[in-house]
């Protein structure tokens, strides 16, 4: 099992922290270049399955480096976490994993208000 901190990096085996059927997987997406939008990240990370959300932090999009993608189900999140987790993008090596239940609880009304 890999991980980092107390989260799976990547699972095949379904970790129980994340395995939850019939819910949204939640993953975090870093290391993004300055100035990419919530659309620039759609774009490419909807060939991956079921995107429902793309989330970035509050800011100037010059400072954000970071994003929290919520797929329809965990399938679709550890594949693009398998394909995309230490990959080249725009000259940054993007680091992709899997968010637990502990760091998703406070996103479930963000991902129902949406």
């Amino acid at each position: 099992m890999s991980s980092q901190g107390s989260c799976c990096v990547l699972e095949e085996d379904n970790c129980q922290s994340h395995f939850q059927p019939g819910k949204p997987a939640f993953v975090q997406l870093g290391n993004l270049a300055l100035g990419t939008s919530a659309e620039d990240v759609k774009t490419v990370f909807q060939d991956y399955g079921q995107l429902l959300h793309v989330f970035l932090p509050v800011g100037d999009l010059q400072t954000i480096n970071r994003a929290i993608l919520v797929f329809g189900s965990q399938s679709d999140a550890i594949k693009v976490v398998q394909s995309l987790n230490n990959s080249l993008a725009d000259d940054f090596i993007l680091s992709v994993r899997l968010m637990d239940e502990q760091e998703t609880k406070p996103l479930a009304l963000l991902t129902r208000m949406t």
